[in-house]
């Protein structure tokens, strides 16, 4: 029990950190909704937030990748907030080879803001939490069968295709 809080409190300490050094965090509000891209033909709107992809709730926008790579192209419902209204989309992500490896992207770019020394600690948090979905609903993915081993290729693998979706934008 005490490695799993030391593991846990070093990998918060690094968000921190990671964090308090980039300058920027990364949100779920909606920048960019390119037109040439599903999420535009959907509806979605710059200013919308990010909510759910699939009924799992986004923390990190990076979480949202994961689950449009694991889905591989099926149609997913995305779910946004619009002032307070909440908004539910189907999109069927549009497949972009990247190199050797297909990413599925539904066109849209998220808002960086420049977080206050009291607000790195909640995004910190935040990255912590997603990481560990990210990473429970990759295993449970890959054991019910959803993914296979050649798509994951282990960690390294599995980053790499991520920040490709990732930096591509969705």
């Amino acid at each position: 029990r005490t490695l799993e809080t030391c593991v846990i409190a070093t990998i918060f300490v690094f968000a921190v950190i990671l964090l308090i050094a980039s300058g920027a965090v990364t949100t779920t509000e909606i920048n960019v909704v390119d037109p040439e891209y599903p999420a535009y033909q959907a509806g979605i709107q710059v200013g919308d937030k990010l909510l759910a992809v699939n009924g799992h709730r986004i923390l990190d926008p990076m979480e949202a990748s994961t689950y449009l790579l694991v889905e591989g192209g099926q149609p997913v419902e995305v779910e946004v907030l619009r002032g307070t209204e909440k908004l539910k989309f189907t999109i069927t992500p549009r497949p972009v080879s990247r190199g050797e490896q297909t990413v599925y992207m539904i066109g849209i770019g998220y808002a960086y803001i420049q977080p206050n020394f009291l607000q790195v600690f909640y995004y910190a948090l935040l990255k912590l939490l997603s990481m560990i979905k990210i990473t429970a609903f990759s295993l449970f993915a890959l054991i019910t069968g959803k993914v296979s081993l050649n798509m994951l290729s282990g960690p390294v693998g599995i980053v790499n295709s991520l920040s490709k979706s990732y930096d591509g934008g969705m």
